[in-house]
């Protein structure tokens, strides 16, 4: 278990019409954000912060976790941007409301992001795979990569704090669906500059394993395939070893 390492669950309950997402019925979408942070409440340790940008509070249930401090609910009004822009800018903005409101994330040294609706199957599988990252006591990114760069998986991300605010959000402007300038693009981007700094970025050897629908297409996340694994492995090893990643 990483100390002072809080969940960050985004969400957005009502894309109002948002580009390139399909699943747009709100009630859908409020039972699968509540469905995932039930899933981590149950099968976690760690404190969690929900931050919700179209002023929708689903946090009723979850009480008891709020009064004892587990659970922290944020949400505000941030979905109303240019939609051409893209969801992509409204998770950014999510983020960067989370770092500048969230109690849970003031006192973090490390935000494991996901989105909200997505529930990470074997989250606890890839935290026990780092753990030798940990022990070095240095700032790391955990997360994956394609080979060239150009894109990174952004449902699922472990980093420092200090990734999230002196990177990652400086480059909110970048972003645009309308010239194909995507959030995983840009995160791809930000972790190269982190690690242009000097910090270290490790690439997931085993898959992250996602269960639930994507939001873009509306269609259910099929379960890795062996070939898939196979790939990963080995991916991770050329980028971690070899390219010292």
């Amino acid at each position: 278990m990483i100390s002072n390492t809080v969940i960050l669950l985004t969400a957005c309950v009502n894309p109002d019409g948002m580009t390139k997402t399909i699943l747009q019925d709100t009630k859908i979408r409020q039972g699968q954000y509540e469905n995932a942070l039930s899933f981590y409440l149950s099968r976690t340790p760690y404190k969690i912060v929900v931050v919700e940008n179209t002023c929708c509070n689903f946090s009723e249930r979850f009480n008891s976790y709020i009064l004892s401090e587990r659970l922290e609910f944020i949400t505000f009004d941030g979905n109303n941007y240019d939609k051409s822009l893209g969801k992509g800018y409204g998770e950014m903005l999510i983020i960067k409301h989370a770092l500048s409101n969230s109690k849970l994330i003031k006192d973090s040294d490390y935000i494991i992001k996901i989105t909200g609706r997505l529930i990470v199957s074997n989250i606890n599988i890839l935290l026990s795979s780092i753990k030798f990252i940990w022990n070095k006591k240095q700032p790391f990114i955990a997360g994956d990569i394609s080979l060239n760069n150009t894109y990174a998986i952004s449902q699922f991300l472990i980093a420092s704090k200090s990734f999230y605010t002196d990177i990652l959000i400086t480059k909110l402007k970048e972003l645009d669906d309308a010239r194909l300038i995507y959030f995983e693009n840009v995160l791809a981007n930000a972790i190269l500059e982190w690690k242009k700094r000097g910090n270290k970025f490790y690439v997931f050897s085993i898959p992250i394993v996602f269960k639930g629908i994507s939001g873009t297409d509306g269609k259910k996340i099929p379960k890795p395939t062996l070939f898939y694994r196979v790939r990963i492995i080995l991916k991770s090893f050329y980028l971690n070893c070899i390219k010292s990643y």
